[in-house]
């Protein structure tokens, strides 16, 4: 994931190359939508479009957006006023470490990170998110509100409920809080007794589309217009968060699909299928090859193992998409099929020979290391895996990232590796592997891992601690929780209310 650099701000020249759609501003409550982190990382996050179109697309609402840059205070992209004059200010949040930087922002603005600091005259703080969404704890002391699950319905009814106590339009203050708490999927850490709450869901995907509304070269993918083409896997990966938030696939539809990139025709030939299952989709063929009629350049993101077969193969290679990435996650059968993953090695080099064979000429492969049971053999099973798939001549990236436990899965209470052991874990990899022809070898930071570790299952306590008071020991190891009450059990992931 990028960072923010220093020197990074926002100018006229990102607007100016902006292309796609612009909100009216005529409208009585003012909102900014900040991403806490830089524009490049913000426009490439589907949810965070996703959410400022649909804010915007509210009779009372206007939107802008903000961004995050060190040592610049946030200020509206399009009206340029600072983040403190709105309304609403409303976060959306993907990463557990980004909850640093929105508190930088926060204080930049002038604005008290406690929210039962701040004066009635604040805007209202809203955050949203997968991250708030696993566990929204950490944040109860910051924010006035937290959406729980699907963000796109809930904002309009956030929006219509501000605007509807007119006497305190201008304020975060109890009356707006109450009222807010009554809505599905919104929890008010002031107003909450205690009560579950519920993860709010859409039932038909097809009226709240999420994709590129703005299009710009200025992202991970330059001016492709990506779209969503459903939510959930359904297979259960046991150390994955995302497949436990949604834990049954849920589909767009080939028409709203197709409908969606249509209107998008006339801006851009790229376009991007996004997903955590997108070959998966049951009408995946169809869409592929109407987009391959259109003359539109395809690529297609999170292919599983399991779903590749020469016929998926073939439709991903038409497409001209050069480069595909894969998961085994481990280089071991065993315990790869411990975390829930139902493939073999021979199966995975089955599959990467039926891309190759069509003219692949870019992997990269997902890899975790430090998972609950692992042995130094199964270490060494990824670097004799890797060195296999090298051989076949294409260009190899692998990403190897530490285990970490998260709320929700079946690993949730699990310990991580003392740092000593990962790091001895990383150089023997690094040992095995450096000088393989066509390999490139990238490390995601212990030091990081633990951190999100620990930001991911914290209480409040906890997590004002580390993220208000500033006050953070980090630990020489992260070890197993005692069962019980935990702090996301608050949280209702499997059903609706």
């Amino acid at each position: 994931m990028k960072t923010c650099k220093k020197d990074f701000s926002i100018t006229a020249d990102y607007l100016s190359s902006e292309r796609g759609f612009v909100p009216s501003e005529n409208k009585p409550v003012r909102m900014i939508l900040v991403y806490p982190n830089c524009y490049h990382v913000a426009m490439s996050n589907l949810g965070f479009q996703s959410i400022y179109y649909h804010a915007n697309n509210n009779p009372n609402v206007f939107c802008d957006r903000g961004f995050y840059s060190p040592g610049i205070p946030v200020a509206g992209i399009l009206s340029g006023q600072p983040m403190r004059s709105f309304d609403i200010v409303a976060f959306s949040v993907s990463y557990e470490l980004d909850y640093f930087n929105l508190t930088e922002i926060l204080r930049s603005a002038g604005m008290n990170p406690l929210r039962y600091v701040r004066p009635d005259t604040d805007p209202l703080l809203l955050i949203g998110g997968i991250a708030p969404t696993i566990n929204p704890a950490p944040l109860s002391d910051i924010a006035d509100a937290i959406v729980i699950g699907d963000g796109e319905q809930a904002i309009s009814e956030i929006a219509d409920t501000f605007a509807g106590v007119s006497e305190l339009k201008n304020k975060s203050g109890t009356d707006i809080v109450a009222e807010l708490n009554g809505i599905d999927g919104v929890f008010c850490p002031s107003a909450n007794r205690g009560e579950k709450v519920y993860r709010r869901i859409i039932a038909d995907l097809d009226k709240y589309p999420s994709q590129s509304f703005v299009l710009t070269p200025n992202t991970e993918f330059p001016d492709r217009f990506l779209i969503e083409t459903g939510r959930g896997c359904g297979r259960r990966c046991r150390y994955c968060a995302a497949d436990y938030i949604y834990p049954k696939p849920h589909n767009r539809s080939k028409e709203s699909i197709l409908e969606q990139i249509g209107k998008y025709r006339a801006l851009t030939d790229k376009v991007g299928l996004m997903g955590v299952a997108v070959a998966d989709h049951p009408s995946i063929e169809e869409i592929t090859d109407t987009l391959l009629g259109w003359n539109m350049d395809v690529s297609i993101s999170s292919l599983r193992v399991e779903s590749v077969s020469e016929s998926t193969a073939r439709m991903i290679i038409r497409s001209g998409q050069r480069n595909i990435t894969l998961a085994p996650e481990t280089g071991s059968d065993e315990l790869r099929f411990k975390l829930n993953k139902h493939f073999t090695n021979d199966i995975l080099l089955e599959k990467i020979n039926i891309f190759r064979a069509m003219g692949l000429k870019e992997l990269k492969l997902y890899f975790i290391f430090g998972l609950p049971e692992e042995t130094g053999d199964d270490i060494k099973a990824i670097a004799n895996l890797a060195k296999k798939i090298a051989g076949f001549g294409m260009k190899l990236k692998l990403n190897i990232n530490p285990f970490i436990p998260k709320p929700h899965t079946p690993f949730q209470l699990k310990p991580m590796d003392d740092e000593k052991t990962l790091k001895s874990k990383m150089k023997l990899l690094k040992d095995e592997l450096t000088g393989v022809p066509n390999l490139k070898l990238d490390f995601a930071s212990v030091r990081g891992a633990y951190t999100e570790a620990i930001v991911c299952r914290a209480d409040s306590t906890l997590g004002k601690e580390i993220l208000v008071d500033g006050i953070f020991r980090y630990p020489k190891s992260i070890p197993e929780l005692k069962s019980g009450y935990m702090p996301w059990d608050i949280v209702e992931i499997k059903k609706a209310k």
